[in-house]
Formats: C-alpha cells, structure tokens, sequence
C-alpha cells in the first residue's frame, strides 16, 4: 500500500463504519500513517487529518512523508481536543487504540473529550496493515535476503570478528 494512500484508506474504513473521527497514539500505529517516530497524536476524520507533535517537530517535519501543513507542533491533549470538536459535526464517538490504552491515559482523555464516547478503532487498522502492496513484499523480500545472506560484502569486519 503506497504511503499516501494510508490514510486515505483509513478515511474509506472509518465512513464504511460511520465512525467521524479517530486519535491514533500508539507509536507503531502513527510511523505506519506518517514515517515518523516521533511521539504524536494523528487525528483523522472523514475528509481530513492532522499530526500533532509532542516533541522532535522539527525531527517530525523532516521524517514524515505527509505535507507540512498537516503537521502541528502540540503537546496538549486539551488543545488538540478544541481542534477536533469544532469539525465533529453532531457525533459523538471517536475511534482510537483502546486495546493499548492505559485505565489512566483513558481516564485523561475522558476527561478531556467529556462527553464524547471512545470505541477501539484497532481492528481497523491491524486488518489494514496486514495487507501489504507489491512495494512493501518486496522490501520485506530484501530485508530477508540481507539477513539470510549477511551484510554486503565490504560492510566491515564484524563478521571476521565474529569468527
């Protein structure tokens, strides 16, 4: 699955389920979205999405491959929040990883998005990321022959070392 096709995928599931909105946390989750590894909320809606950084935006910018203007330096839960709310329309339910969420990151964001109902959003996006395009077998291909065969041959040493 190409990139920038992702999230666009993401969007298609989320109307299928009629779901307006997800806020994606988990660090795997967000790198699969957007390339960075940068802690971040993705927040996602039907027709738009945004990354708030929580830290290393500048490190964030240059990682992902989304368009700049849809990268946010934001630490703030709260700020995030008043973002999201004004574009969800009448609903009330937003979809994130609750398979992973802490009891006490649940209770911040109830606290925060009071109101507001939380359903897991996971087995969305696992059945998403087990499909994999022609691109990503043949990068998984290459790793596995790099690893079957060891590392290119004037790579150094190590594997003199070894033995």
């Amino acid at each position: 699955m190409q990139t920038e096709y992702r999230i666009k995928s993401l969007q298609e599931k989320m109307r299928e389920h009629k779901l307006p909105a997800a806020l994606l946390f988990y660090s795997r989750d967000v790198f699969y979205y957007t390339g960075t590894s940068q802690p971040a909320y993705l927040a996602v809606l039907p027709q738009e999405y945004f990354l708030f950084v929580k830290s290393g935006f500048e490190f964030a910018r240059r990682e992902s491959f989304l368009p700049r203007e849809r990268i946010k330096a934001e630490r703030r839960l709260e700020n995030i929040f008043r973002e999201l709310s004004s574009q969800l329309a009448s609903s009330r339910t937003i979809g994130t990883e609750l398979d992973i969420l802490t009891v006490e990151a649940l209770n911040k964001f109830n606290l925060i998005f009071s109101g507001y109902e939380f359903t897991n959003i996971s087995p969305l996006i696992l059945d998403q990321r087990k499909t994999k395009d022609a691109t990503e077998i043949e990068s998984i291909k290459g790793r596995l022959r790099r690893g079957r065969h060891g590392p290119p041959s004037g790579s150094g040493d190590l594997t003199k070392r070894l033995y």
